[in-house]
């Protein structure tokens, strides 16, 4: 009898909006994203240490390009904790995260080629959230962000909005546009994946 050994899950490849999409009111501005990401992480991306990483996890891009994108990165960005994603493919505590970004347009390549950048090393999901999304037609500015509890009256656990923007790394204003854009049938269920270990919605 042999002792199989367990299967190890690939790391899960998930791509970042550089810039905001097109119908939100900050249409290709940039969503900061990458560099909140890197925060929560503790990697120091203004330095020339991150600058080799890059090079030496992006050998498919020259080094010119990857300078260009270097610079771009502003400093003193907060924060970002967790991505909101359609749970078509559930995503699994202790699985890893490929942190990409477009080196273009989105679904596009570059007039050199290039598809994606990896901006940082793969990180650990700590804990993943199922959430049900709702938006008030009839109050524009109105948001809610809730856990569904299995029970006969499937009610909902709110959880605060400001609180769900801000650990995604927008304000509550910016948050709420997203999500009128891809949640235009009132309710939308999503999963949030987390890579903060103090940040656990599933535990309040």
């Amino acid at each position: 009898m042999t002792n199989s050994k367990p299967k190890l899950m690939k790391p899960r490849i998930v791509t970042f909006s550089k810039i905001f999409p097109a119908n939100h009111p900050k249409k290709g501005e940039p969503t900061h994203f990458i560099e909140a990401i890197l925060t929560q992480l503790k990697i120091d991306y203004t330095s020339h240490d991150y600058f080799v990483w890059l090079c030496e996890n992006n050998r498919n891009i020259g080094i010119k390009f990857l300078h260009e994108f270097y610079e771009s990165l502003s400093e003193n960005i907060s924060a970002k904790s967790h991505t909101i994603r359609k749970n078509k493919r559930p995503f699994v505590v202790g699985q890893e995260i490929s942190a990409m970004i477009w080196a273009g347009k989105p679904y596009n390549k570059t007039e050199e080629g290039y598809w994606k950048i990896k901006f940082a090393p793969d990180f650990k999901i700590t804990s993943v959230t199922d959430v049900d999304i709702s938006i008030d037609k009839k109050l524009i500015r109105h948001i809610q962000v809730g856990m569904p509890v299995e029970n006969k009256n499937n009610e909902w656990k709110l959880l605060s909005s400001g609180e769900v923007a801000q650990n995604d790394g927008l304000s509550y204003d910016d948050f709420r546009s997203w999500f009128m854009i891809y949640c235009k049938k009132g309710m939308c269920r999503y999963q949030v994946v987390c890579w903060n270990e103090k940040i656990n919605y599933n535990k309040k």
